[in-house]
């Protein structure tokens, strides 16, 4: 009984990423409040590293203005907004 509750609950799970997926803003629920650091306050940090890029909407429009990847590479340079 638990394995058909636990696949029931993973089942809808995925519905809702997959309706989630088309939506144009940010929820809010899920922006992720590690991108407002940029880790030189993390445990381990070593000062000869560089401090990480800080959003605190996670990232969106970061490629504004630039050449997209869309998966391809450029020679010239882009910007890949997944990740960035």
């Amino acid at each position: 009984m638990a394995t058909k509750t636990l696949v029931f609950f993973l089942s809808l799970a995925l519905v809702q990423a997959q309706a989630n997926n088309n939506a144009r803003t940010l929820d809010p629920e899920v922006v992720q409040r590690g991108s407002f650091q940029d880790g030189s306050g993390a445990i381990g940090f070593d000062p000869v590293q560089a401090a990480s890029t800080t959003s605190e909407n996670n990232f969106i429009n970061f490629c504004k203005g630039q050449t997209l990847t869309n998966g391809l590479q450029h020679t010239d340079g882009s910007c890949n907004g997944i990740g960035a």
